[in-house]
């Protein structure tokens, strides 16, 4: 009687190729353990870093730079005011006069400011990763609730 332990291997050899390339991709689940350097364990209790995790722009903190107008609140302060010259009198400058005049205003403060948009991952999100059939980068699809 022939053996056929070596030709049955190989039959199953191709069948478990045959059902992979039928999947190009592969999804696993993970929690992410750092932030910074990334690392996130898969529930297969496998471990990558940063360098094999592909991180797409929703899940990354945005930098946002805009200008702002915001008025003050009202208080009661003075000012100096230099008096308006009329038309047909000329006042050398350092003689000009100048009065205090005090009451309840806003002022308007315009600038610039930069802040960041929290979207990126924390430690303890649960994460869903998706792995080309073959390849080492997982490409990280969202974090799940």
């Amino acid at each position: 009687m022939p053996d056929f332990s070596e030709l049955n291997g190989l039959i199953k050899t191709l069948a478990l190729e045959a059902v992979a390339a039928d999947m190009p991709a592969n999804l696993e689940y993970g929690t992410v353990n750092s932030v910074s350097p990334l690392i996130i364990q898969t529930d297969q209790r496998r471990t990558y870093t940063h360098e094999f995790l592909i991180v797409p722009a929703h899940l990354r903190d945005i930098e946002v730079e805009t200008e702002i107008t915001l008025p003050t609140d009202a208080a009661t302060h003075t000012h100096d005011i230099t008096p308006a010259p009329d038309e047909n009198e000329e006042t050398p400058e350092d003689t000009q006069e100048y009065e205090a005049s005090e009451e309840t205003h806003e002022h308007t403060v315009t600038g610039m400011v930069r802040f960041t948009i929290p979207f990126g991952l924390k430690v303890g999100d649960r994460v869903a990763l998706l792995r080309k059939q073959g390849g080492c980068d997982y490409f990280i699809l969202g974090v799940i609730p």
